[in-house]
């Protein structure tokens, strides 16, 4: 993968704690994660209260014609949108059109069981008792040419149709589970309010007076820019990348239907850290409103979630993210007010991780942090990479694999008689290596051990063989 040289704009950052070198630093490890993980392109903004700090991509936007990707290219985003989604709720709230306390049934034609207990807040904070509904995935499925679900989806009708028998679906306790359809109907409650189509009221408040020029929900507008991803997906893991259509979903829109660059991204994220302020002196957002998404409403494994946002303390600071994907493109934006620095990513594959961990890398680095000591994303990672190989017992006659599967490592016996596969589930770090655990027939587990031996590689413990990385 070739590297693609950009002008960089360097900020004045004296109120901004962030180390030495940190554009390198970042450079190398974007450049690194992208080779890896063999990404066709990954491009990434750094920005601060007073503007644009650096931004890069590496790739190919299009890898038949190795188009070069660039922090202008435009990416689907997807779950991004979210944050776009909940500020034009707000922006409603300020205007005294929409109240919190509303339910989507106030100013929609939408009908089921249950929806008017249900709130404006409920749906933004994913807490309305609705589950996941797969309405946006298969959508995305369709149009990518990945499968086709058997569901009329073909307009507004058809999804209110759809949701017509959820009523009996609705969780009464009001976890938190995640649902684009939630934010389908936040969507389509804006749209209701103002009389305009949702993807124009997000242009004329949110887009325009942030300088957002080329971002956009419109097909139209897209497939006439110079400058956008071609999308890629794998049949199997083993396999290359597979250019796919762009799923441009308007029926999507509210949870994912964004396409914009990393560049565009910074302004918006700016936006957050100057208190709402838009690039054209207007005020976007007033503070209290922002403060309001980023409330922590529901808990979430990796943080607190409010409006659109994610917030987790790392690295001495708070941190509030949302990742996207469209199955055939990632993206990731992020904003730490403590340090005064907002961090976009882009990708037009999706890989098998999301991008909100490499987002949160970024920050660690800029920060001045190595990401595999103090995130345990990067441990796991660099964790990984120490203990996959081949393993051989004594004079070779017994031989394993060791390899990460998904979220796990998964241990195979290969010779001389090949074993199911086992697999491994980390319990801890030990003085000299790793402990982890594998289920056994009796209802319990059995430790597997890892322990450094000394030649740079690790000899596993399992039962009772011993073998050697080779």
């Amino acid at each position: 993968m070739s590297r693609r040289l950009v002008n960089h704009t360097t900020m004045a950052l004296a109120d901004v704690p962030l180390t030495d070198g940190w554009r390198e630093a970042v450079d190398d490890f974007i450049y690194d994660w992208a080779d890896e993980h063999d990404l066709p392109s990954l491009a990434v903004s750094v920005t601060t209260r007073e503007g644009e700090a650096h931004a890069e991509a590496f790739g190919s936007r299009n890898l038949a014609k190795n188009d070069t990707a660039t922090p202008d290219t435009l990416y689907g985003v997807g779950s991004v949108t979210k944050s776009f989604t909940a500020c034009a709720v707000m922006q409603q709230v300020e205007d005294g059109s929409l109240a919190l306390e509303d339910s989507p049934a106030d100013h929609t034609d939408v009908e089921f069981d249950g929806v008017e207990e249900i709130t404006i807040h409920d749906l933004l904070c994913h807490a309305s008792g609705l589950p996941s509904l797969a309405v946006s995935e298969a959508l995305i499925a369709r149009q990518a040419e990945i499968s086709e679900a058997a569901v009329p989806l073909g307009d507004r009708e058809d999804f209110y149709h759809f949701l017509s028998g959820v009523g009996d679906e609705l969780d009464e306790q009001r976890r938190y589970m995640y649902c684009n359809s939630a934010y389908m109907l936040l969507a389509d409650t804006i749209s209701a309010i103002t009389d305009r189509p949702f993807a124009q009221v997000v242009e004329e408040r949110i887009l325009e007076p942030l300088h957002m020029t080329r971002s956009t929900m419109d097909a139209t507008q897209y497939e006439h820019d110079d400058n956008t991803m071609t999308p890629y997906r794998r049949e199997d893991k083993d396999d290359g990348w597979v250019e796919t259509p762009t799923p441009i979903r308007e029926l999507s829109q509210g949870p994912g239907g964004l396409f914009t660059s990393v560049r565009e991204l910074g302004r918006y994220l700016q936006m957050y850290l100057d208190d709402g302020g838009g690039s054209d002196g207007s005020q976007v957002l007033e503070p209290s409103s922002i403060e309001a998404m980023v409330g922590g409403y529901t808990h979430t494994p990796l943080g607190q979630y409010g409006y659109g946002w994610r917030t987790r303390d790392l690295y001495d600071v708070t941190v509030h993210g949302h990742g996207g994907s469209i199955g055939v493109a990632t993206a990731y934006a992020g904003w730490a007010p403590d340090a005064g620095v907002g961090i976009a990513l882009a990708c037009n594959a999706a890989p098998d991780h999301g991008l909100s961990n490499v987002g949160e890398g970024v920050l660690a680095i800029i920060l001045g942090h190595d990401p595999a000591d103090v995130h345990g994303f990067f441990a796991k990672h660099q964790r990984e990479q120490y203990l996959s190989g081949t393993y051989h017992s004594y004079r070779g006659v017994m031989k394993a694999t060791v390899e990460p599967i998904g979220q796990v490592l998964q241990l195979t016996f290969t010779e001389p008689l090949e074993g199911s596969p086992l697999t491994l589930i980390y319990d801890s770090e030990t003085d000299d290596g790793y402990r982890y655990l594998t289920p056994n027939a009796e209802d319990g587990s059995t430790e597997v051990t890892f322990e450094a031996n000394g030649s740079g590689g690790y000899d596993l413990f399992y039962d009772r063989w011993r073998l050697h990385q080779q």
